[in-house]
């Protein structure tokens, strides 16, 4: 976690405490997710795209957004952008890919992001709270209307004509353009139907990954060594999180170049070699205890019928996508248990995953259907305990996968995957 505040150097464009500077970085390469309730800096928006970013971006139509500047960027193919009227949406959220996300008081202005006293915190996605900060933004985006020229145009009208006593400004606005609202917010309850958008490319991105891995799997084969009797699957996992733990550390993974696979086969293998010698503790699996339990808990939909309440969680807290959602909980593992299993009924929990382990079609479309649709959506289960859950149970070989496995193996040479599971 990082706290970004503006106010140091505010005489040189090119501080590194700028949220501009912070953006740009982060941005790199990926999807950035933008929801602002003032927007006027266009600027920022094109250095994204320089940098080879997809922007998706939810404004609100208001005075303090410029009409012109938005004039700028619409129309290029790597941005979307749809919007919002009420005074109520006044959120400041910048999510860059599934690496980290900002949330704070700035807005999408040049003196939001580079000169105004203003207080943000960078969110490392591997933060339980991150999948929360993207819930929230899909929710905006499928609320928001999408803004076409013609809308755009008639709001740079209005603001031509009415130059002051924002009163007016925003009657005249509602008047010609319509109220455009978020709801209420149901935080304990997904809506029910999800933009198409993110499913279908969920799917597509996620086969992406899949085959990256499948490569990694070959190449780590291939040495021949093995440090125990864990499925494969599990093995590269514990070498994937001790890359992370002891490799790729905080943004080291970005500065990694793509391999070839000459140069990914010795790369692999020396940094396997160093794995082995090691001696790494997996902090999340062990071969005697947990594994071997969550597999016996879940084999089959007679034993996931037959946990209490009890058992069912001390089985998912295997899970440590899952389990590092505790320390968000003022009274702990308890408070979460509680919590868990007031928002979300113990018999949709065991629903949820006989249809996820051993549900009918397609294992992808089930995984998507547990991240998107209400009928299998667990409130504080989210995507990555989803994916989780599903490599470390499966017979089929699929793997486990979280942000951690995304930069790993991008410190390996796989180039950057973090944004290929939500790029839209």
């Amino acid at each position: 976690m990082k706290a970004i505040f503006n106010y140091a150097k505010r005489n040189r464009k090119d501080s590194t405490d700028f949220l501009w500077k912070e953006i740009e970085l982060l941005g790199k390469d990926t999807v950035v997710y933008i929801a602002t309730a003032f927007f006027s800096n266009s600027d920022l928006i094109k250095s994204l795209i320089s940098q080879g970013c997809e922007i998706r971006l939810i404004i609100r139509l208001s005075s303090g957004t410029n009409g012109e500047k938005l004039k700028e960027i619409i129309d290029n193919e790597n941005v979307s952008i749809r919007y919002y009227t009420s005074d109520d949406f006044h959120p400041k959220i910048y999510i860059f890919g599934d690496r980290s996300a900002i949330i704070g008081s700035s807005n999408l202005t040049k003196k939001g992001v580079q000169t105004n006293q203003e207080a943000n915190i960078e969110i490392d996605a591997e933060e339980p709270v991150f999948e929360d900060i993207e819930n929230i933004f899909f929710e905006y985006w499928n609320f928001a209307e999408v803004l076409t020229n013609e809308v755009l145009n008639r709001f740079i009208n209005i603001q031509d004509d009415i130059l002051s006593a924002k009163t007016r400004f925003d009657r005249k606005l509602k008047e010609d353009i319509g109220e455009v609202t978020f709801p209420n917010i149901d935080r304990g309850k997904k809506k029910e139907k999800k933009d198409e958008v993110f499913r279908s490319d969920f799917k597509r991105k996620y086969q992406i990954f899949l085959n990256k891995y499948y490569l990694l799997e070959e190449i780590y084969k291939n040495n021949n060594i093995k440090k125990s009797q864990l499925p494969i699957r599990i093995e590269i996992d514990r070498f994937l999180s001790w890359i992370r733990d002891y490799k790729a550390i905080k943004e080291t993974y970005l500065q990694m170049p793509v391999r070839q696979r000459n140069d990914l086969e010795v790369f692999i293998k020396d940094n396997k070699k160093e794995f082995i010698e090691s001696q790494y503790e997996y902090i999340t699996i062990t071969e005697n205890e947990l594994y071997p339990k969550i597999k016996e808990s879940f084999k089959n939909k007679e034993n996931i019928d037959n946990l209490n309440e009890d058992e069912l969680f001390e089985s998912l807290m295997i899970v440590n996508a899952f389990k590092e959602r505790r320390r968000f909980f003022l009274g702990g593992e308890n408070a979460m248990k509680e919590a868990f299993f007031t928002e979300n009924s113990i018999d949709k929990v065991k629903s949820v995953i006989k249809y996820l382990l051993y549900g009918k079609g397609d294992y992808i479309d089930r995984i998507t259907n547990c991240i998107f649709n209400e009928e299998y959506y667990l409130r504080h289960f989210g995507k990555s305990s989803i994916k989780e859950l599903y490599g470390l149970m499966n017979d089929e070989n699929i793997p486990l996968c979280n942000e951690r496995t995304f930069k790993s193996m991008q410190y390996l040479g796989f180039g950057n995957l973090s944004w290929t599971i939500f790029a839209v």
